[in-house]
């Protein structure tokens, strides 16, 4: 099962919001994206890249030529989608 973190479930508005200002399409696609990479995650949840911290996972997606991120972490009973960052964002670590 995989849930959305606060500071994540603010990522994906943000993110949708500012692409539905621009193009309904690609904020539909956004969120297509995003639920393809869910199921992907939830498959396989140690096929993606870990990160420095030696916790967190990153899977990414592209839309056009964009990178979107998404940072999870494996829980017992579940996945933790921890943030959602547009490639181009500042992002720690």
């Amino acid at each position: 099962m995989i849930v959305y973190a606060p500071a994540a479930d603010c990522d994906v508005a943000r993110l949708h919001d500012w692409l539905l200002e621009r193009s309904p399409s690609a904020a539909k696609w956004f969120s297509m994206q995003l639920q393809s990479a869910e199921r992907r995650i939830s498959a396989r949840p140690r096929a993606f890249r870990l990160l420095n911290d030696g916790e967190t996972r990153r899977h990414s997606f592209r839309i056009n030529r964009t990178t979107y991120l998404v940072d999870y972490l494996i829980e017992p009973d579940q996945i933790v989608v921890v943030r959602v960052w547009h490639g181009r964002q500042d992002r720690p670590g």
